[in-house]
Parts: C-alpha cells; structure tokens; sequence
C-alpha cells in the first residue's frame, strides 16, 4: 500500500505504556489517548541492549544490532586496543540503510528534526536539523559529547555543588553591610576552554547587604538584569576569534539568591552555535530568525547536581519541544515532505531522576508526590508535542509515536571492571607522577565495555594481547562466564547477572559480530552494569540519579516485565491516513517492524538491512 501523505514519526525517548494508559484514562493526556481512540496501539519490543542509541537505530533501520552494527551505548570496534571506545550515537557506525536514506532513494523529501544517531547527515538529498542525540550533557562523558555543542551548560555558585563552578564575591559578602561598600562583584567565564568569554556579576538591592538583582555585564554592556527565578534574554556571542570564531546562543537564569547573597545560583544553558548544525546550512539561519535558538541539551544532571530547582528543569525541557513544534510547523509547511522524525529526550532524563516504581525509595509522601508531577508534567509536555504535529499534519497524514524502551526499578550498580581487576581477569598500573591507575593492557584478559560486553584480550586481535589464540582463549571465556555467574551482592544475597552468553549464542538476542563482545550478559532487574573503573574499586555500589534509587534501561533484557516494578516495552501507536482505528495488538510489535511498516505507507521498498515486515494489522491495506 502507499498514500500520498506525510508520514510523521515521533519519537518519545523512554515512554512506558503503563503511564501512557493511566494518564490517558485520567485524562491528562488529551492528545494521545484522542490517536489511540483514532488509531492502532501496541506495546513495543525493543532490541538488545535496552539502550537509547540502539534503539533508535533499530527503528530507523529495521534491522537487528548484529546488522546495523550499533551493539551498545559506546562501541569497541575492530582495530581498537583496549580499552578504547567510541561514540555509538556518531551516525557513521551504522552498517546499514536507513529508512530516511530509503526514502531518499525512490524520490521521497525526507526532513530530519533532531533524530538520534542521524548527524553527520547520510544523505544530501535530506533536510536535517541536528540529530547527535548522546545524553551526557554536564554528566559523565562516557557516551560522548555533541561535537556540534560549543560548551556544555554550567553553573556559578557560591555553594558546593559537583561540577560547578564556585564564585566569589568582592569585596567579601560578610562585609558588605558596611556604609560606603561597593557592590558585591564576581567573575564567570562562560564556553569552551581557550574560548571563554568574560563576564562579571554584580549583586544589588534596596540597602547594603541586602540582595534582590544580579546585573551581569560583558565590559560595560549590560546582559542581564536578572531577580530570583528569572531568565536572562538569548545572549548571542562570538567564542574565539578570527577563523576559529564561534558565534552561539545561550541563556542565563537566577535560580536562587538569599538577601545576604550566601546562596547564588547563575545556570547558564548549554552554548549551542547558530550555525553548522543543519543541512542545508542556510536552514538554521530560517529557524533561528523563525523558531528561534536550538538547544540539544534538556538533560537531568544539572538537577541531580543541585545547580537548577524542578521548575527550571521542566522550563528547559518544555523549550525544547515547543521549540521542535514550531520548527515542524514551518518545515511541513514550507517543505511539505513525505517523510517527518523527530525524538523528543525529556521523559526518559525525567524518568532517571525522578520515577522511582518501587514507592519505598521516596524519602515519604511529600517526595512521591513532588517527583510523580514531574513525571507527569514530562508527559504533558510530550502529550502536546504530539498535538501539534498531528494538527499540522491534518486528516491526510499520518503519525507514529514510538519509545525506545521503557524503565525498570534500579538499585544498585555492579562495577564490572572494578570485579574483574578483583578476580584477576584485569590488571592495572599505577603511574606515580600522574597519580593514576592505567589499564596494563599486556596483563589483561578480559575488560568490559559499555552496558552488556566483555571483550577478552586475546594476541591474534590486540597489539598487547594477554591470551593465546584457541584452548587458551576458551579458557579466558569460560572464566569470565563463571565469574559473572559465580558474584554475588554481599547486601543482598543476589547475583546481579541474570544471563550470560558467549557471542555465537548471542544470535538470540540480536546480537554478534566484531562489536559484540566474546561475552555479552544481561543484568538482574534492580541491577545496573557500569563499566567504569572507579579508584575505591567497589564492586557494588547503591544507585543514586537524583533521588535514592533509580528508574534504568539497557542491561536489562527487553523481556524484563516486573508490573508495577516496570517494563522494559516501549510505547507504539499510530493513526491517520492508512491506518486501521480501534486496533489494540495483545501481542507487542517489535521495534525493528516500525521502518518496513513506514515503508508499507509509503510505498517504497524495505530499508537494505531490514529482514521483517510491516505490521500489516494496523494498515488498512496490505
């Protein structure tokens, strides 16, 4: 079947079918329980790792990680030495067609707005805005920042918050009461190292030692005239000079000022370019003079860091997708494509920081019922960014809204490599004058990577390999088998690997190929496999993403169903032009089914690596 309709995929990264359905029976999501009366609906099944660039990629490939190459949140490749890795949100480790590149092909306009694992842009013939998608923001950087970014968001305090950056005022604040005192005054750098652009801060108010403004300026100019809880005007800037100039947009916003100025909190957004972030370039000039600064980042580390409050949190969230709204307004518009997909990231971070299933990681009812509201004001914001594309696109189109994966309870992290170097799978080396451990690599027989793979360091594949080719190398496998089976968590009792298999067998699991670790293993719901090599060398350490525990994918086999506890299925539904209304599929659809049933609608051939079907029992014809 084909009609002459755009179809529009939307994308609602970490949206659970179980909040779906309550929150559309409570009515406070209009939109999307309006397109699943209208339409058809399914629980997703998503592919192996339960991981965000994945998944993505499954959906826009229809094919399994084995074949689209995209095995993990980082990839160790063929030619690494350990323990390197790489970026699996980088658009060039794709092995496979994409259905935008499919599309493309038979003659299809295709518009990319913010899709994950999308940028570098594949194709000329496609209108791209953005589309790195890597979460890490201010956070740990393991899976890799935006390279389109010009600098991370930050903030400037006088409290001792992680990974801000702490001012001080002169003359000192204690002094400040004093006849004839100047104002309170303090320096911030804001970008990139080597291109921080200077600013100082000053705080004001009715009568020395009492503070109600902050006006920062930029020499003399004055940028901002800010009080508590408000947001500056975009401040647009050149970060560099001459060749290496960068200009770029960000925001600031007086999250927090006590009158004796001891409690200053500036957050500053991340500084996002005005240009090279679109193909063809002249579209970011249109959408920055139309739709106006983009920002990438709406992550939930600056709230876990205590930098932003819950308001500021959602305010950046909420920007972003009004902010994707009316860009594809104006590109469907404009552009009129056959072909629309975009992803919006705010529920999943919400999800992280605040959604816990098991109810006695709340401190009490108080906190349940501040962080369910902004669960649930995460999912309004979706509810309304798939509104408005489906008004936009009218009777005639039709839209698909899809998650990549859900979320489960966690608990605890279980420090792969710290066991390893315990076990003595891994070695390390101490380098005195850097004060550091170092991986010594020649002393090394296996070494996990990412969130499901442990790569065993053999000689015919490592310059500085540890393992003999054959019985050797069999050894080495059935070691790391036994020892992942073999631990225990001391607190309580339980083994965090709940299924471990050596790469030939991980067919199963959609699995295998160089970037397939020799073992992969999945965890045990509560459990989350952290990679990292940490100086204390704990094997197990509690879970914390903001509030005591943690809501976690990607270990976790997509089978994983624990009910109230959470489900690692993702949410599918779709309806418009082509699609059957009042279906609901008992059985879920798995993600790689979501770009051959794009292209049953539209008519064109399956995306190269795609081996399923359309999900024929949604389309009206077949």
């Amino acid at each position: 079947m084909s009609h002459q309709a755009t179809v529009a995929l939307v994308g609602l990264d970490g949206a659970m079918p179980g909040i779906i359905r309550r929150l559309s029976e409570e009515g406070v999501l209009q939109n999307i329980a309006r397109l699943i009366k209208e339409g058809a609906v399914a629980d997703g099944l998503p592919s192996f790792p339960t991981s965000t660039s994945t998944n993505w990629t499954t959906i826009s490939t229809g094919a399994p990680p084995r074949t689209h190459g995209v095995t993990d949140m980082t990839l160790h490749v063929e030619g690494d030495d350990l323990p390197s890795a790489h970026s699996a949100f980088d658009s060039r480790w794709c092995m496979t067609e994409r259905i935008w590149d499919t599309a493309a092909k038979n003659g299809k306009k295709v518009i990319l707005l913010k899709y994950p694992c999308s940028w570098p842009p594949t194709s000329k013939k496609i209108l791209q805005v953005e589309g790195y998608g890597a979460p890490s923001g201010p956070g740990d950087p393991k899976w890799g920042r935006n390279p389109l970014e010009v600098s991370p968001p930050t903030c400037y305090t006088t409290l001792d918050l992680q990974k801000a950056c702490r001012v001080a005022f002169s003359p000192p604040l204690s002094s400040a009461d004093r006849p004839g005192t100047p104002a309170p005054t303090a320096t911030i750098r804001v970008g990139p190292k080597g291109r921080k652009l200077t600013y100082t801060v000053s705080l004001g108010g009715p009568t020395p030692g009492v503070y109600e403004r902050v006006l920062v300026r930029s020499g003399q100019r004055l940028v901002a005239d800010l009080g508590e809880g408000d947001w500056s005007p975009w401040i647009r800037e050149n970060f560099g000079r001459g060749a290496a100039a960068k200009e770029a947009t960000f925001r600031l916003k007086l999250v927090s000022l006590s009158t004796d100025g001891s409690d200053f909190r500036l957050y500053a957004t991340q500084v996002f370019p005005t240009n090279g972030w679109t193909f063809p370039e002249y579209l970011s000039r249109e959408l920055l003079a139309r739709v106006g600064p983009f920002v990438d980042y709406i992550g939930h580390w600056p709230h876990v860091f205590g930098w932003i409050d819950d308001e500021t949190y959602l305010e950046i969230g909420s920007y972003q997708a009004s902010w994707l709204s009316r860009a594809s307004a104006l590109l469907l518009k404009k552009y009129q494509p056959d072909l629309l997909m975009t992803q919006w990231h705010g529920i999943d971070y919400t999800q992280h920081a605040f959604l816990r299933l098991d109810q006695s990681d709340y401190a009490g009812e108080a906190e349940r019922t501040r962080a369910w509201g902004l669960v649930e004001r995460s999912y309004q914001i979706a509810d309304g960014l798939v509104g408005d594309i489906a008004n936009q696109l009218g009777k005639r189109g039709t839209i698909m809204v899809v998650s990549d994966h859900g979320a489960s309870e966690g608990k605890r992290r279980f420090m792969v490599n710290n066991y390893f170097y315990k076990m003595g799978l891994l070695a390390l080396s101490h380098d005195d004058a850097r004060g550091k451990w170092t991986l010594d690599a020649a002393r090394t027989r296996a070494f996990a990577n990412g969130l499901i793979h442990v790569f065993i360091n053999s000689k015919d594949r490592y310059r500085k390999g540890a393992v003999e080719p054959g019985a050797d190398y069999d050894r080495a496998v059935d070691e790391v088998v036994d020892s992942l089976y073999s631990v225990k968590d001391p607190r309580t009792g339980m083994r965090p690997i709940y299924l471990c298999l050596r790469r030939a067998d991980a067919d199963a699991l959609g699995l295998g190929g160089d970037r397939t670790g020799d073992v992969v293993f999945a965890t045990t719901p509560g459990y989350y496999a952290d990679s990292r090599l940490t100086p204390d060398f704990e094997v197990f350490i509690d879970l914390n993403t903001g509030i005591r525990g943690g809501s976690i994918h990607g270990p976790l086999l997509p089978t994983t169903d624990l009910g109230d506890l959470g489900s690692m299925k993702g949410v599918f539904f779709a309806a418009g032009s082509g699609i059957r209304q009042g279906v609901k599929l008992e059985r879920p659809v798995a993600l790689t089914r979501i770009a051959p049933t794009i292209s049953a609608l539209m008519g064109i051939p399956l995306p190269s690596g795609s081996m399923e079907g359309p999900v024929n029992d949604i389309l009206t014809e077949h």
